[in-house]
């Protein structure tokens, strides 16, 4: 009885620690993968945020407001596509590992993969949100106030014809 309870207790805990460990192992293992999907998924960022700015960019031309989530998804997207080089820049010291390529560095692999992994979801993130802004990228600034009525008939104006003198002490 108390054994049958003890192989239930240590089923339970063992299920609970295999999953985490193995998304460690898994970052490892698929690391080219995860490079490759970074490098990939960064290529359809960039796409998309070229085409949004040539929107843009003719909205701008035509005198219109770009509105604030347009302007902060570009702010966002530029700064994952700074990470992102800069992870796959790192790819290539870490490829070097030692004995000039032979053994791999496992712990430079693993964060690497790993923060390609998150930067991966985090631009799939913002892939969607591009793709929801849609051709909607501005509007139109408001009209211009209206000139301010003319004087009514019979009073005019007697700054602009010279009959006009101020009072010394305002001089």
């Amino acid at each position: 009885m108390a054994l049958e309870s003890l192989i239930g207790i240590l089923g339970n805990i063992g299920g609970c620690i295999a999953a985490p460990i193995g998304r460690q192992f898994g970052y490892l293992i698929h690391y080219k993968r995860n490079i490759k999907n970074l490098r990939t998924e960064d290529d359809k960022l960039v796409a998309l945020r070229d085409g949004k700015q040539q929107l843009v960019d003719a909205a701008k031309r035509n005198a219109e407001d770009i509105l604030a989530n347009v302007e902060l998804w570009f702010t966002h997207v530029n700064a994952i596509n700074e990470e992102a080089i800069t992870i796959l820049e790192a790819e290539a010291t870490v490829n070097k590992g030692c004995l000039k390529g032979w053994c791999p560095n496992p712990k430079a692999r693993h964060g690497l993969s790993r923060k390609a992994k998150k930067k991966i979801d985090d631009i799939g993130k913002l892939i969607a949100d591009g793709n929801g802004i849609g051709v909607n990228v501005s509007c139109r600034p408001p009209p211009p106030p209206p000139p301010p009525p003319p004087p009514p008939p019979g009073i005019e104006s007697t700054i602009g014809d010279g009959n006009f003198k101020g009072f010394e002490s305002r001089l």
